[in-house]
């Protein structure tokens, strides 16, 4: 057996065993760190670009193990330092019994959703180590983690409203990995993210799950949590092919739960905001997407929408680089789910997902 495997038990998700779980996930998470220094590679330093990416994926890492901490509490272990932000405004910690009492887990019974409320102590857990994890392997590296920020999850008013912010930032992770992968240069680097990146995504897709219904008596809906983030779905794997998403479109997604950062984030691309305000639900066959920048674009740019996965195929009428486009449901009732890229005048490309619902 691999001497970084770690044998867990199904019972060792529940809550009450969720300490030795998290002992269990450092452990392998902090094996898979350690392919950064192979035995026999003398190498104790990486590349900045490196470091930067790095240092990227630890930021979005301390977000999601700063929100599972403050609304599942912290694990019985005395670890925790440096590893999560302050979380301000919101004090409310949620314990298995609201899981019992969801609407979307209605149709399951107690020993069900003690183990589902388990799962998501896991996912705590996981987001926690893989901060401990890029924290160890940067330092490692020569270079200085960053520090957390201060956050505020204030859209989390129930146990389901939890539920849909965690499907968008573990389905936002997935797409944090996609896109800054191919920027790591040590093949070795590239592994441990690569680990990294799988697991979140086995996040996501239980996430999916969970937000769909699909253990409620009404049975699988449509999501209405962030519809514009990629990957959030009623199906737990909703494409062949998950999307890519820049930085700073990532940070775009992230940056209503952020406070204030120590370490100054990226500047942001031009992200477009979308004139008139789409509508929660739209009712005629049709609809005239215009999109315009937040933030000034070197010009001349151009425009072009075109069909994202996940969702329902419209067609879509178009004038060639025009940054508005007539969105045409002719599949029927459901989501439809458009990417718009914009192309400056100097060649850089951002892209922007939005999703339309259609329910005549």
């Amino acid at each position: 057996m691999n001497q970084n495997t770690v044998r867990v038990p199904a019972s060792e998700f529940v809550a009450p065993k969720s300490r030795r779980f998290f002992m269990a996930a450092c452990a392998v998470v902090g094996g898979a760190s350690a392919v950064t220094l192979l035995p026999g590679q003398t190498a104790v330093t990486a590349s900045q670009a490196d470091l930067d990416v790095l240092n990227y994926a630890l930021t979005l890492e301390y977000l999601e193990a700063s929100f599972y901490t403050q609304f599942l509490g912290a694990p019985a272990t005395g670890v925790m330092a440096g590893l999560t932000g302050v979380v301000l405004g919101n004090t409310r910690v949620f314990a298995g019994s609201d899981a019992s009492n969801s609407s979307l887990l209605a149709n399951l019974n107690s020993t069900s959703n003690a183990a589902i409320f388990g799962y998501l102590l896991a996912i705590r857990d996981h987001e926690l180590a893989h901060v401990a994890a890029l924290r160890s392997t940067i330092t490692k590296l020569g270079g200085t983690p960053v520090e957390a920020c201060s956050y505020r999850f204030d859209a989390v008013t129930s146990f389901e409203t939890f539920l849909q912010i965690a499907q968008a930032l573990e389905n936002t992770g997935v797409s944090a990995y996609d896109g800054a992968i191919n920027r790591i240069t040590d093949k070795n680097l590239l592994q441990t993210a690569a680990t990294i990146a799988t697991v979140e995504a086995r996040h996501a897709a239980y996430l999916n799950l969970l937000n769909a219904g699909a253990f409620s008596y009404d049975g699988v809906t449509d999501p209405m949590g962030m519809p514009s983030t990629p990957g959030v779905s009623s199906s737990p794997f909703p494409s062949a092919f998950d999307t890519p998403l820049s930085q700073s479109q990532i940070l775009a997604v992230a940056g209503p739960f952020l406070g204030t950062c120590s370490t100054p984030l990226p500047a942001q691309a031009a992200i477009a905001t979308f004139s008139p305000v789409i509508p929660s639900v739209i009712t005629s066959s049709s609809f005239m997407l215009m999109a315009t920048p937040s933030s000034p674009v070197v010009q001349p740019a151009k425009y072009q929408y075109s069909v994202a996965p996940g969702g329902k195929v419209p067609a879509i009428l178009q004038a060639e680089g025009s940054s508005q486009a007539n969105i045409q449901f002719v599949n029927g009732p459901g989501f439809y789910n458009l990417m718009l890229s914009i192309t400056d005048g100097n060649g850089v490309v951002t892209s922007m997902p939005v999703t339309l619902n259609y329910q005549p």
